[in-house]
């Protein structure tokens, strides 16, 4: 149980980190693409 859950965890860590990273950068990033600041 106790390898399950510190997997579990990574696994959500990680997407929460890949959340932020979208949160933060990646939606800026695209905005500036699709208005054409670049």
């Amino acid at each position: 149980m106790l390898v399950t859950t510190l997997t579990d965890y990574m696994i959500l860590g990680t997407l929460l980190a890949l959340f932020g990273l979208y949160k933060m950068g990646f939606v800026s990033h695209m905005r500036d693409f699709f208005t054409g600041k670049d």
